[in-house]
C-alpha cells in the first residue's frame, strides 16, 4: 500500500474471490483492478506518475509474479530471472521510482531470497 505526492493511494481489499487492487485519487475516485488470471492482487507502491507496482498469485500454482499498472489501466506482468514457482515462491515487487524502475525480491526454487531491480 502506498501513496504518491498527488495523494493517490494504491492498496487492496478482501473480496469474495481473494484480494482486489484499487487506486483512490485525492478527489475520492476509486478504481478497482485485478491482474488477469490472478487469485489475489497486491499493489505495494505508486510513483509520482501514478504507475502502481505490486505482485499477484494464481490459483494454479500459488506462486507470485510482479506487475506494473499504468494510469491508463494497462497491466504488465513479469517474473525475475531464476524466480521459483509454487507456494510462496516467485517475484515480489515492493517499490517503484519516478523513472518506473521496480525493486523487490524473488525467491528461487531452493527457497533463497534475492533482490532485483527491473527497468521499464
Amino acid at each position: 500500500m502506498g501513496i504518491n505526492p498527488a495523494g493517490t493511494i494504491a492498496g487492496n481489499y478482501t473480496s469474495h474471490s481473494g484480494r482486489t487492487g484499487f487506486s483512490r485519487t485525492a478527489e475520492g475516485t476509486i478504481t478497482n483492478f485485478e491482474v488477469s488470471g490472478a487469485a489475489s492482487t497486491f499493489p505495494w507502491a505508486i510513483n509520482t506518475a501514478g504507475t502502481i507496482a505490486g505482485d499477484y498469485n494464481t490459483s494454479s500454482d500459488s506462486g507470485y509474479r510482479g506487475f506494473s499498472r499504468a494510469t491508463d489501466g494497462a497491466i504488465t506482468t513479469f517474473e525475475a530471472p531464476d524466480a521459483g514457482t509454487g507456494e510462496a515462491g516467485g517475484t515480489f515487487a515492493y517499490a517503484i521510482n519516478t523513472a518506473g524502475d521496480i525493486a523487490g525480491t524473488y525467491r528461487d526454487a531452493s527457497g533463497v531470497f534475492h533482490g532485483y531491480v527491473r527497468t521499464p
